[in-house]
């Protein structure tokens, strides 16, 4: 039997996103946006932005695991979890 790793985030607004790697997670919260930015640093810095002014907390990421993860430490993610799932699950 096959297993894969998910991550499962569930943001303040009760959306839930998975992915296996942190930057397919990132991905998929880019993929969610109205207008969807080029890039992912594109839409990273765009939320980093909205985090200081709707907010008022500053993040500081170097790449998709540490912005999920400053994303989770201010409450925009809510629930952050890891989940083994064999292929019969799917």
């Amino acid at each position: 039997m096959k297993e894969r790793v998910m991550l499962v985030a569930k943001m303040e607004d009760g959306a839930i996103f998975e992915a296996e790697t942190f930057d397919d997670l990132v991905s998929a919260l880019k993929l969610d946006m109205w207008i969807v930015p080029k890039t992912k640093e594109e839409y990273m810095d765009g939320v980093r932005r909205r985090c200081e002014i709707y907010n008022g907390e500053r993040i500081q990421y170097y790449d998709a695991q540490t912005f999920i993860l400053e994303l989770y430490r201010i409450g925009v993610i809510t629930e952050l979890t890891i989940e083994r799932r064999s292929e019969e699950d799917e």
